[in-house]
């Protein structure tokens, strides 16, 4: 049995002598990339991924037709090997990453006692928020090695907080819109969010809709339609001034119906209420599908800020 999660961030923790885990996880992934940069090997982006990992004792990456889950990490069949296994099937940005999370896991004290310490059963809970504590740094690690703030600060210094700027970045990182729009929301010098946002019912209409089908219509009245879905967040990522998004909340549909039209960035501007106040939100939208296997939904990307 792996160490517990809450055990090895402690340990980390202690190592560093920070209390604050992602502190303590981005100090790490900055020591290492000092190394690569020591030798000549960060010059600009796209970071070369794999010259990194190899800074981090892996001794080789394999790309698996359906592997199980999106990346693992764990030793060779011989001596002194460190593989990293990905899934040959997700995109170029994601295999990227996934690379960049795993060696997430190497910087963790206990990575080196028993590799295969503090997993989760499936690494498919990578897709959206990983609850798991370690994963969740180990996420923040792939990010900060795929785009290091020391060569990405000079490119976002003076940009808008768009999805423009996340689109740029994502492609000159060679990295995920998701993680391009968090590393853009952590060096931002005003408040500001990156919204994942999808096109649904709430909680609550999902339970009453599904009454509903379990009730008969009674000859002479008409069967009852559904109230349309609302675009709601599923994840908001903000920098520590920003007023709380929470899970759920809706936003006016119009930006999002023009990204939807257009394929192009949208901007708008919102009202929403929160905590008994009327928050104005400048809304940067971009439609970008979400694919998990076959399975494609809708999904929108947003840069929110006060407007």
């Amino acid at each position: 049995m792996g160490t517990s999660s809450s055990v090895a961030v402690g340990r980390l923790c202690s190592a560093e002598g920070i209390d604050e885990p992602v502190r303590a996880i981005v100090k790490r992934a900055e020591a290492l990339l000092d190394k690569v940069q020591g030798l000549g090997g960060l010059a600009e982006l796209p970071v070369d991924i794999e010259l990194v990992a190899s800074f981090a004792g892996v001794t080789s990456i394999r790309d698996v037709p359906g592997l199980p889950v999106i990346a693992k990490i764990g030793p060779g069949a011989r001596p002194g090997e460190l593989v990293i296994e990905r899934r040959a099937e997700d995109s170029l940005a994601r295999r990227r990453f996934s690379v960049g999370h795993e060696v997430g896991h190497t910087l963790f004290p206990d990575f080196w006692a028993d590799p295969n310490a503090c997993r989760p059963p499936s690494d498919d809970t990578l897709i959206g928020a990983p609850a798991d504590p370690v994963e969740g740094l180990c996420e923040v690690a792939g990010a900060h090695l795929l785009m290091p703030t020391r060569l990405i600060a000079p490119l976002l210094a003076g940009r808008s907080l768009s999805m423009s700027a996340v689109v740029e970045l994502a492609n000159l990182a060679e990295a995920s819109l998701a993680a391009s729009g968090r590393r853009l929301i952590d060096l931002a010098t005003q408040p500001s969010a990156f919204l994942s946002i999808s096109p649904r019912h709430s909680k609550t209409q999902r339970r009453e809709l599904d009454r509903l089908k379990l009730q008969p219509t009674l000859p002479g009245f008409a069967r009852l339609e559904p109230p349309p879905p609302k675009f709601r967040i599923d994840h908001s990522y903000r920098s520590p001034a920003m007023v709380y998004l929470p899970q759920e909340k809706s936003l006016s549909e119009e930006p999002f119906l023009r990204a939807l039209a257009s394929g192009a960035v949208e901007e708008g501007i919102d009202e929403v209420q929160l905590h008994g106040r009327t928050h104005r939100l400048r809304l940067s939208v971009l439609f970008a599908p979400m694919r998990v296997g076959d399975d494609v939904s809708d999904r929108f990307l947003a840069v929110a800020s006060p407007a």
